[in-house]
């Protein structure tokens, strides 16, 4: 298994990132993205590659504005991704966390 994290402060209220990170209906911020599609509305969604590649996400833990995680599948890997949301002086602590097999 592979792990990676990724934490950044950002210069906006934790509300308006958690709605950036969360909402299915625009990935225009992604640029390895082409489009996502919805299959079960809070629980699962396919993400698609500039390519046309699928990989499968299934939602686990959604606490706004604070923590949202799902399992991850597609035909070259597995994993799950953690993101945590905290509010600092500066705006928002977005914490990511990547595991992969």
């Amino acid at each position: 298994m592979t792990e990676s994290k990724k934490k950044a402060v950002l210069k906006s209220r934790i509300e308006q990132v958690w709605e950036v990170v969360t909402d299915l209906s625009d990935c225009s911020w992604r640029s390895d993205l082409q489009r996502i599609d919805v299959l079960e509305p809070g629980k699962t969604f396919v993400e698609y590659t500039k390519e046309g590649f699928p990989t499968t996400f299934v939602i686990t833990r959604f606490e706004p504005p604070y923590r949202y995680e799902f399992t991850m599948d597609n035909a070259n890997m597995t994993g799950t991704w953690t993101g945590l949301f905290r509010r600092t002086d500066e705006g928002c602590e977005a914490e990511f966390t990547e595991r992969v097999d």
